[in-house]
This record gives C-alpha cells, sequence and structure tokens, in this order.
C-alpha cells in the first residue's frame, strides 16, 4: 500500500520533472503541467498507463478507476480539483457521494464549479434519504411527502432497496416513470 506521503513525494516529483507548478486545469488545448503531474501520480497509483492528458475520455479512464481505490482518494480530490471539464469533474463527484461517509460530501462537493454544486448538493441529499431508507428508518409518511420531489435517480434506487410493503405499496402507485411503479410492483409481490 502506498502512503500518502510517498504519493506527496510522486506528486512532487512528477510536477518538478514536468517543470510546472500545481496549479489545475489547461492552458489554450493542453494541460499544463502540474494538473498532468497529479494525472500521471494517479494513474501510478490505480495502475493505469497514461495517454494524451488533453483527451478528456482519457482523463475520465483514469479517474474511474481511480474511483474504484479507496488508497487514490485524496489524489482524486486534487485532480478533480484541477480538472477542466465541469462535465467530468461531477462524473467523478457524484459517485464517489455514494462511497464516502456523508461528513466527507461537502469536501467533495466544493471541488466542483457551482452549477455542479447544486447538482452535486441534490444528490448528496437523496444519498441521505436512500441511506436512511436501507436502514429502515424512512416512514412511510416521509416518503408519501417527499416522492414527487425525488429525482428518477433516487426513485429507482429506492424500489431496489426499500424495506417494507407499505412504502413500496408508495412507490408503486405514485412513482415518477413506469419503470420505477413497475421494480416496486414487482418487489411488493415477492419477484425481485
Amino acid at each position: 500500500m502506498t502512503s500518502r506521503r510517498d504519493l506527496t513525494r510522486l506528486v512532487a516529483w512528477l510536477v518538478q520533472r514536468a517543470g510546472g507548478d500545481r496549479g489545475g486545469g489547461t492552458v489554450g488545448n493542453s494541460v499544463t503541467a502540474g494538473f498532468e503531474g497529479v494525472l500521471r501520480a494517479l494513474a501510478s497509483v490505480v495502475g493505469e498507463d497514461v495517454g494524451d492528458l488533453a483527451d478528456e475520455h482519457e482523463r475520465w479512464r483514469i479517474h474511474r478507476r481511480a474511483i474504484e481505490v479507496p488508497r487514490a482518494r485524496e489524489l482524486l480530490k486534487e485532480a478533480v480539483s484541477g480538472e477542466p471539464d465541469a462535465a467530468v469533474a461531477s462524473s467523478v463527484v457524484l459517485p464517489i457521494l455514494e462511497l464516502v461517509p456523508e461528513e466527507q460530501h461537502a469536501d467533495w462537493m466544493e471541488r466542483l464549479e457551482s452549477r455542479g454544486r447544486s447538482y452535486a448538493r441534490r444528490r448528496s441529499a437523496e444519498i441521505g434519504v436512500l441511506r436512511r431508507a436501507r436502514r429502515g428508518d424512512l416512514a412511510a409518511d416521509e416518503i408519501a411527502a417527499g416522492l414527487d420531489g425525488w429525482s428518477d435517480w433516487l426513485q429507482l434506487r429506492l424500489t431496489e432497496g426499500l424495506p417494507g410493503a407499505d412504502a413500496l405499496a408508495l412507490v408503486a402507485e405514485r412513482g415518477r416513470t413506469r419503470r420505477v411503479r413497475g421494480i416496486a410492483r414487482n418487489r411488493r409481490a415477492g419477484g425481485g
């Protein structure tokens, strides 16, 4: 396992070798040296080869792999902070929110631009609702009150994780999409 100190040294070495500071983003169409150093260090930690880092698909490939590697999360935060493509940054943060405790959500969301941050805040709140539901701490009256305002994402996940026939009956009756209603009906009938 790589220690945080070793990772910091690796980043510093890569940045120095690239001849830049640790600033993020891009200059024109090219990735800054500092951001490239962070991405190269991240790729090294997660065992990925590095291609053209000016290509957002290449950066996303490295980020996606890093999401799965808990020891890479600190470097991944740095990479998200410097990520010039807001959609890529959001695509990293949203699944991370599902993996980390709620007390870490704010630190991840702060790394996004304001538009992405507001979407991530909503997702964070919905993850809290989902976690409560999975623990059995979400009452049927709370589901009834919140269901119309909840996203399709949350409604779908609730159908997969709601304990209790009353809660499933509410979602089967009032879920936003035919798919959500059908899954809830199926689960309620004992089919999944």
